[in-house]
C-alpha cells in the first residue's frame, strides 16, 4: 500500500485554490471542505487496504494539516510494518525555519523505519527511531541529453515553484553583473509569475509538462540559489540532479544534499557568495566547451550514484528486510558476522552438512558463508563437487580449512554426490544444502535443540524463505506437521533446505541414483514410510533461491515424471479415496495455520496447489 502526500504548497497551489487564496471568504470555507473529503478518502483507503498489506509506505504525511497524525497511526496498527519516507525538513515550517511541528516525530516513533533523502533528515529522524536508510532523490531517467554546446548567447536556466522565486532573487545582483559583461538570458519555469531586476535579459514561462521539456531543451547553465537554514539543509538537490541529467552542468548553493553531490569532478560549481555566483556562472557561459565536459561529467554522476534502479534496489533491500524480518545481504557481506566458531560445547551434537555442487560458484560462498555464520561450534561441513569449472574450485581451496572435506570430481549426479557425502560425514546430525541455497540465522542451534530434547527424532522439518539471486526474501513457505500420508498421495511437501535427520537413524538409508530430480521426495517417502519420527519446527531454517539456473527452472518435467513414479508406489487404493485424502490434508494445513494465527499468509497464499502454493 503506498500512500502519497499533498503538502500544503501543493495543495494551496492547484489551480483553483491558486486563483483564490487571496480571497480568505471563498479560501478557508472550501480548502476546510476539501481537507474534509480528503480525510475521508484517505480513512477509506487505510480501513479497506491496510489489513492486507504487509508494509505501509507513507510518504511524507497524509493530509496538508499539521495536526494529530491519526490516520498515519491507524495504518501503522492495521499492517504489519511501516515506513515513514520524507525528502524536505518537513518538520520545520518553510516560511520560518524556526517553527517546529509535532507531527513527524510522533510519525518517526510508531514507524518501524524511516527513509531519508539526505543525511541532515536522517541525523533529525534517529532522534526519535533506530531504522534509518537514506536513499538520495532520484531524478527521472533520461534518455537524451544536451548535445555539444551551442554558441551564442549563454541561456542560464532556473525551475523551481512560486515558493522557491525567492531563493532565485538572492543572485538577481550577480545575474545583472554578468548580463554587463557577457551575452547571457535568463530562463525561468514556474507555476507563478515572475519578474526580475532590470537590466536581466529574462524569459519566463508558466509551467506545464511541455514547458519543462522544452526548458531542459533549450539552457545551457542550471542554477539552483538557496538560503542555509534548516528547511533548506533538508532539500536533496532534486534540481540541480535534473540538470545533470540531462548534461547540463549545474551552479549551485553549498548548502543540503548540494554539498554531497561531489563538485567540479560532479558536472557541479559551488558557490556562496554573490561574487562567487557571478564568476562561476562567467566561467561556463564564458566556455562551451568546458559545458560541455561538465555537462558529460554530471551525466555520468547521476548513472552512477543517483539512478532510479539504484534506489530502487534499496527500497527492495528495506521493503524485503521489514517484511520477513532477516537481512541476509547484511549477514553475508562483509563484516556480517564472523566465520570462526564460539569455544565448543561438550554437549552439543555434530552437525554434518552435506553441499552437492556443479556449475554454482556463483552462489557456492554465500552458501558456504551461511553455515559457517551460523556460530555453531561443531560443524562439519562436506562438499562434493561434480567438476565445475566455473571457479568453484577456487572457493573451495579459499575455505579449505573451514571445511571438513571437498572433492571436485566428475560423479553419476546429485544423488551420487550425497551418497558421497553421507559416507563422509561423521556428525550426529545430518543436513543437505544446495550449493546455491542457504541456512537462515539460528538454524543449527535450533536444530540441536530439538534432536536434544527427543532422543526418538529421527528427522526435522521447518520452514523456508524463497530469494533470489541477490540473498533478498520473495515470500514464504510455511509448512505444518507431517502427516505420514502426506508424501504418499501428494508431492514433496518437505524441502531440503530445512530439514535435518539424525544419521544413525535405521530408517533413514541413502539416497537413490536412478532419480535425477526427486531424490529428496523418494528419500522422504522412503523414510517416512519405514516408520520414521518426524518433527516439524515452525520456524524458518533455510532458504531456497529461485534463479534461471536452477534444477526447478530446467528439469520440470523430469521432475514430473519422477512424482507420479514416487506416488503411483505407494497410494491410497483408488481414485476416490485419493481425492478424500487429499480434501483432508488441505483442511488439516488450514486448521494447523489457523491454529497458528496465520491468517495472513492463508489470505496470501489463496489456496494455491502445487510447489510453493501447496503449503497453506
Amino acid at each position: 500500500m503506498v500512500a502519497w502526500s499533498r503538502p500544503p504548497k501543493y495543495f494551496a497551489a492547484a489551480p483553483f485554490f491558486r486563483k483564490i487564496r487571496h480571497q480568505p471568504v471563498l479560501f478557508l470555507p472550501l480548502s476546510a471542505i476539501a481537507v474534509a473529503m480528503m480525510t475521508v478518502q484517505r480513512l477509506l483507503q487505510i480501513v479497506t487496504r491496510a489489513p492486507r498489506a504487509d508494509i505501509v509506505f507513507l510518504q511524507r504525511n497524509l493530509l496538508p494539516v499539521r495536526a494529530v497524525p491519526a490516520l498515519e497511526w491507524l495504518a501503522s496498527r492495521l499492517a504489519r510494518r511501516t515506513v515513514f519516507d520524507f525528502d524536505d525538513a518537513i518538520f520545520t515550517d518553510s516560511r520560518n525555519p524556526r517553527v517546529r511541528y509535532g507531527d513527524i516525530p510522533r510519525i518517526l516513533g510508531f514507524a518501524d523505519a524511516a527513509v531519508c533523502g539526505n543525511g541532515f533528515l536522517a541525523d533529525y529522524a534517529r532522534r526519535y527511531t533506530a531504522d534509518v536508510s537514506v536513499i538520495p532523490t532520484v531524478p527521472p531517467a533520461v534518455a537524451t541529453t544536451q548535445g555539444p554546446a551551442r554558441t551564442g548567447p549563454c541561456v542560464v536556466g532556473w525551475i523551481g515553484t512560486a515558493a522557491n522565486i525567492p531563493y532565485l532573487r538572492t543572485v538577481e545582483g550577480a545575474l545583472r553583473r554578468l548580463a554587463e559583461r557577457l551575452p547571457v538570458t535568463l530562463l525561468t519555469v514556474a507555476d507563478g509569475p515572475l519578474r526580475l531586476a532590470a537590466g536581466i535579459p529574462h524569459e519566463h514561462r508558466p509551467w506545464s509538462l511541455k514547458a519543462e521539456e522544452s526548458f531542459f531543451r533549450d539552457i545551457d547553465v542550471g542554477i539552483m540559489p538557496l538560503a542555509d537554514d534548516e528547511w533548506t539543509r533538508g532539500k536533496c538537490a532534486f534540481k540541480a540532479l535534473e540538470y545533470l541529467a540531462h548534461g547540463i552542468p549545474a551552479v549551485v548553493s553549498p548548502v543540503g544534499a548540494n554539498r554531497e553531490l561531489g563538485g567540479e569532478d560532479s558536472g557541479v560549481l559551488f558557490a556562496a557568495t554573490e561574487a562567487a555566483w557571478e564568476e562561476q556562472i562567467a566561467l561556463l557561459c564564458g566556455s562551451p566547451a568546458l559545458r560541455h565536459e561538465y555537462g558529460i561529467r554530471g551525466k555520468a554522476t547521476v548513472n552512477r550514484r543517483f539512478s532510479p534502479e539504484a534506489a530502487a534496489e534499496k527500497y527492495q533491500d528495506i521493503f524485503s528486510r521489514l517484511r520477513f524480518d532477516v537481512d541476509l545481504r547484511t549477514w553475508l557481506g562483509p563484516g556480517g558476522g564472523s566465520n570462526a566458531p564460539p569455544p565448543a560445547e561438550s554437549d552439543l551434537p555434530v552437525i554434518s552438512v552435506i553441499v552437492p555442487s556443479f556449475q554454482q560458484g556463483r552462489y557456492l560462498e554465500r552458501t558456504l558463508l551461511s553455515i559457517l555464520r551460523q556460530g555453531y561450534p561443531k560443524t562439519e561441513i562436506i562438499v562434493v563437487d561434480g567438476g565445475s569449472t566455473d571457479g568453484t574450485v577456487e572457493i573451495l581451496k579459499r575455505y579449505d580449512s573451514q571445511l571438513a572435506s571437498w572433492c571436485s570430481e566428475r560423479d553419476a549426479g546429485q544423488a551420487d554426490a550425497l551418497n558421497k557425502g553421507l559416507a563422509r560425514a561423521t556428525g550426529d546430525i545430518v543436513g543437505w544444502q544446495n550449493s546455491d541455497d542457504m541456512y537462515l540465522p539460528g538454524a543449527f542451534f535450533a536444530a540441536a535443540a530439538a534432536f536434544r530434547r527427543d532422543p526418538t527424532l529421527d528427522l526435522l522439518h521447518g520452514n523456508i524463505l524463497v530469494i533470489d539471486g541477490q540473498d533478498r526474501p520473495l515470500e514464504e513457505w510455511r509448512f505444518v506437521p507431517l502427516h505420514r500420508k502426506a508424501l504418499s498421495c501428494q508431492w514433496n511437501v518437505l524441502s531440503n533446505q530445512s530439514v535435518f535427520w539424525r544419521r544413525a537413524s535405521p530408517r533413514l538409508g541413502s539416497f537413490d541414483p536412478g532419480f535425477r530430480f526427486c531424490m529428496d521426495y523418494d528419500f522422504f517417502e522412503r523414510a517416512v514410510t519405514a516408520g520414521a519420527k518426524t518433527r516439524f519446527l515452525p520456524v524458518f531454517l533455510g532458504a531456497v533461491r529461485m534463479h534461471a539456473e536452477t534444477k526447478t527452472s530446467r528439469m520440470r518435467e523430469i521432475g514430473a515424471v519422477e512424482e507420479r513414479l514416487i506416488r503411483g508406489r505407494n497410494a491410497a487404493a483408488g481414485p476416490i479415496r485419493r481425492r478424500a485424502l487429499l480434501v483432508f490434508l488441505r483442511l488439516r494445513r488450514i486448521a494447523w495455520h489457523l491454529r497458528q494465527g496465520e491468517i495472513r499468509y492463508l489470505l496470501d497464499r489463496r489456496f494455491q496447489r502445487g510447489k510453493g502454493g501447496s503449503q497453506v
